[in-house]
């Protein structure tokens, strides 16, 4: 059936962009949550089999969350406009690693095939050019991972990310020429 998500106390408009269940008991769902025109933070909820409850992000984190991935119950990372990770008791924030060249970053789908080793993908802007972003966590740090571009493009960007296993990742984006 149909739930209704509870709403961090304050929040005038909340969405959610991104969910993952590691049981029918533990899921979190990710989003963002509007407190003034100005004011958007991270919107993080919990599952526990009976009903959902808000999960306060680090008080340092502002913008929203796109996507989560759980390795098991008490490993999980959220990105967005920050990389998060839950430890099984408190969520902690780590910056997006970016190329010197970029004037900013976010992350778009994260997927964790084990505790020691996620993927991340998303975008970084140089100038008005956006270029794709993959990073690889091991648990405790986050580094870009270098890929190959197409021929003649413009613009690149990574879009989801699925890993069945620790050696078996597939990333999908889109990459466009100066025409278009």
């Amino acid at each position: 059936g149909y739930l209704n998500s509870p709403v961090p106390v304050g929040a005038t408009n909340t969405w959610l962009d991104g969910i993952d269940c590691t049981s029918g008991s533990n899921c979190w769902a990710v989003g963002g949550a509007r407190f003034s025109p100005s004011d958007l933070r991270p919107m993080i909820i919990r599952w526990n089999g009976t009903g959902w409850a808000v999960t306060p992000p680090p008080a340092s984190v502002t913008g929203v969350l796109q996507d989560v991935s759980c390795a098991s119950a008490t490993s999980c990372v959220a990105v967005g406009q920050a990389i998060l990770r839950w430890n099984g008791s408190t969520w902690s924030a780590a910056a997006i690693p970016l190329p010197a060249t970029a004037s900013n970053g976010q992350l778009f789908a994260v997927s964790c095939p084990s505790t020691t080793q996620c993927w991340a993908v998303g975008e970084f802007n140089v100038g008005s050019t956006s270029r794709r972003l993959i990073l690889r966590g091991n648990g405790s740090t986050w580094t870009i991972v270098s890929t190959p571009v197409p021929p003649n493009t413009d613009q690149s960007d990574a879009y989801g990310v699925s890993c069945a296993t620790t050696t078996s990742c597939v990333v999908v984006g889109e990459a466009e020429d100066a025409g278009g």
